[in-house]
């Protein structure tokens, strides 16, 4: 069993793996390459994502070294948690969905449908456990759920045409 300190580290080079692949594989497509806006969307949200995995799992590990009490720590980075990924559905969803009205691009609306949930239950989650739980595993849960999110999002850049 590792200790949560470790698990949140793990987090802090998971997101920085996830944004350097994502970057490569933008740069294969040269520098003058033309994204569409879907690729836009889905190139940003997986910086997005692994940006946001990266400051919370960096909070904790700083926060921790605080010598604040634990779960202060924790009940501090869930709500900074909820806070991020509440701008981030606000950044993400809505050029999705003005892209999707337009009919330009591939995206259902099934997933504009499973975005607005997945968005609604992660920040339910981190509020959640800001104010009642305020362990470690909430932040676990939720911080998979974005590094996932955003890994689902860079398959899509690399498999969909727009």
């Amino acid at each position: 069993m590792t200790s949560p300190l470790d698990t949140f580290e793990l987090f802090a080079e998971l997101s920085l793996a996830l944004a350097g692949f994502t970057g490569v594989a933008a740069s294969f497509g040269g520098r003058d390459r033309d994204f569409r806006p879907m690729e836009r969307c889905r190139v940003s949200g997986v910086f997005m994502f692994a940006a946001v995995a990266l400051t919370e799992a960096l909070l904790v590990i700083s926060l921790s070294h605080s010598g604040m009490q634990e779960s202060r720590i924790y009940a501090t980075s869930s709500l900074a948690s909820g806070l991020l990924s509440l701008g981030l559905a606000l950044a993400l969803v809505p050029p999705v969905f003005r892209l999707y009205r337009t009919a330009e691009v591939t995206t259902s609306g099934r997933f504009i449908f499973v975005a607005i949930a997945y968005f609604i239950t992660l920040i339910s989650l981190f509020f959640w456990a800001a104010l009642f739980e305020r362990e470690s595993w909430p932040l676990v849960v939720g911080i998979s759920a974005q590094l996932l999110w955003g890994l689902w999002l860079f398959s899509r850049l690399l498999l969909r045409p727009n």
